[in-house]
């Protein structure tokens, strides 16, 4: 392959030698058109018009009576999880959330956070997760720049997390009978994820819906769509959390999330991981080897 790209490249060369050696062809007719042509044919059929939560919805409907996510000893069913997102939609709507608007989402990765996630996006809005985690200057940051009006939290996080124009903690949320309205569009936006910022700035990536329905495609394609336990140990400002939370729950999983602050044991039988599966970044493995060789 390399004798052949030299080939081309003193080919053009020798067209004509007032070129810049910028403008030479360097590519084989056939692996230019495997790069730019077959490789890049990702188009799909069969991807859902459908918002994140309209996805779930429909499993709701199919299987409202079974868990869906799981804490240590507390857990929701589809139904249950469905109806409390429905009273956050409500409460967010009620403090002037509207279609299109980003609210921000500070929470520790509990039965909650889930629950807050799905109501955002119930009230046609885009998340912005923030990690309590980070440092509270980056948090700050990503509030500014994303312009969130509303940050939904938990009540011992308030005085820890960046302040909103509105601030709306989901423990005070009462639970009410009320139904989801809103539909999404393919391009209404889903969330804004923060990149690391380890080349200068932090950037918001928009992600619309199509974007998570389309690669949910590709997960069923890939992984299958018969449902069982997944693990939840990614925080929800990386797109992994997508994959474990939204692809799950729309599929009819039973979602356990791991806590911050637990240890990881395969064996125990709250995380009931041995019975599942899990993605991982690589960072979590030296975490967990680290957790293993100190006992």
């Amino acid at each position: 392959m390399l004798a052949d790209r030299v080939d081309v490249l003193l080919a053009s060369g020798l067209k004509d030698g007032s070129d810049a050696l910028s403008s030479l062809e360097i590519l084989p007719t056939a692996e230019r058109s495997l790069l730019l042509d077959q490789w890049q044919d990702t188009a799909i059929e069969g991807v859902p018009a459908l918002g994140i939560h309209q996805m779930f919805e429909m499993q709701v409907a199919r299987t409202p009576d079974a868990v869906a996510l799981r804490f240590k000893d507390d857990s929701l069913t589809y139904r249950q999880l469905n109806d409390r997102a429905n009273s956050v939609a409500e409460a967010l709507r009620s403090s002037g959330v509207l279609p299109g608007v980003l609210v921000a989402v500070g929470m520790e990765r509990l039965l909650d956070l889930v629950v807050g996630l799905f109501g955002v996006l119930k009230a046609g809005a885009a998340y912005v997760p923030l990690d309590p985690a980070y440092p509270r200057d980056r948090l700050a940051m990503m509030v500014e720049d994303s312009a969130a009006m509303v940050l939904l939290t938990q009540k011992h996080l308030v005085t820890s997390l960046p302040p909103a124009a509105v601030t709306l903690c989901i423990e005070g949320i009462p639970a009410r009978a009320v139904v989801s309205q809103v539909a999404s569009k393919p391009d209404d936006l889903a969330y804004v994820i923060f990149t690391s910022g380890s080349t200068g700035r932090p950037k918001g990536v928009m992600v619309r819906h199509r974007n998570v329905a389309n690669f949910f495609t590709g997960m069923d394609q890939r992984i299958g769509t018969k449902p069982g336990v997944w693990l939840a140990v990614t925080s929800v400002s990386f797109d992994i959390s997508v994959l474990e939370i939204f692809w799950t729950l729309a599929r009819g999983f039973e979602v356990v999330m791991q806590g911050e602050r637990q240890g990881f044991n395969c064996a125990c039988a709250d995380c009931k991981c041995a019975q599942g599966a899990y993605g991982l970044q690589p960072v979590l493995f030296r975490g967990w080897a680290g957790q293993l060789r100190s006992g």
